[in-house]
């Protein structure tokens, strides 16, 4: 169980660190699109 949860943890972290880090970058270059 504790295994498991170590595996779910570093995945849950890559996801944070990879995708919404490129999805904020996303989400600011679509505002600064619109409101500029």
């Amino acid at each position: 169980m504790n295994l498991y949860l170590n595996e779910n943890y570093a995945f849950f972290n890559w996801v944070c660190t990879s995708h919404l880090f490129w999805m904020s970058q996303f989400v600011s270059g679509i505002l600064l699109f619109f409101y500029t």
